[in-house]
């Protein structure tokens, strides 16, 4: 695009042809015979098909100077803080995409010299309304960004992951008789068999308990009905 934008004669149907040439053996890149001005992406969530109108023009940072200097010269805060300050520079301004790419550039640098912690976000519905859900919306965003998919991986493994010693002290109260608590992997052993749960449930490692996520939820259940029996029995 950039390529395009600054050469005099370059247009939207030379970007096309360009592209096509270049990215047609490409399986994410798509452009049929009857397409005569547009191409498709295949990203992750879909086929998102683009149209090539324009795109020199949008890709030109028209914005002029005196412009971003007469904004941030207003009173008002709010407009002063609307555009950002002029930079001066030698040769051709760069374009709408040479500065994204160099944004992408910084960004992921900045991504990779830290430990990034992923939020997933989900739009409820289409409506810019308060305490509306769409069902079926939530769903097809949460098939495409992979959540679903992470959630069987998830369910298939031993997400809760506690150490013995942890374990044991929070539930030795369903172990089987009499144990030996200085000995948390034979205390977390015992609260297993006495729950009746399989290798396919859960299973015991060196330093750790490995439960699925369910098991958990029902080894706390079990864990509360247990005290209050206790507590009943006592009040008897």
């Amino acid at each position: 695009v950039s390529t395009q934008s600054t050469w005099g004669k370059g247009s939207d149907l030379g970007f096309l042809e360009k592209i096509s040439s270049q990215h047609k053996d490409h399986p994410s890149f798509e452009k049929k015979t009857l397409w005569k001005s547009s191409f498709a992406i295949k990203h992750y969530a879909g086929v998102v098909k683009y149209e090539v109108e324009n795109f020199l023009t949008k890709n030109k940072d028209m914005l002029k100077d005196q412009f971003k200097i007469l904004f941030r010269s207003s009173k008002c805060p709010l407009t002063a803080c609307l555009l950002p300050e002029p930079v001066d520079r030698k040769g051709k301004p760069p374009t709408v995409s040479a500065i994204f790419v160099a944004q992408i550039g910084a960004l992921m640098d900045l991504i990779n010299s830290t430990n990034p912690h992923w939020i997933r976000c989900i739009k409820p519905h289409p409506a810019k309304k308060p305490k509306m859900f769409h069902g079926f919306s939530s769903m097809g965003q949460m098939v495409s960004s992979g959540i679903i998919e992470t959630v069987r991986i998830r369910m298939m493994g031993f997400p809760v992951r506690p150490k013995h010693s942890a374990f044991s002290e929070r539930f030795c109260i369903l172990a089987k008789g009499s144990v030996d608590k200085k000995n948390p992997e034979a205390v977390c052993r015992s609260i297993l068999e006495a729950c009746g749960y399989t290798l396919k449930d859960a299973q015991i490692g060196k330093t750790k308990v490995f439960l699925k996520s369910h098991i958990y939820q029902n080894v706390e259940k079990k864990k509360k009905k247990k005290k209050k029996k206790k507590k009943y029995s006592a009040l008897i």
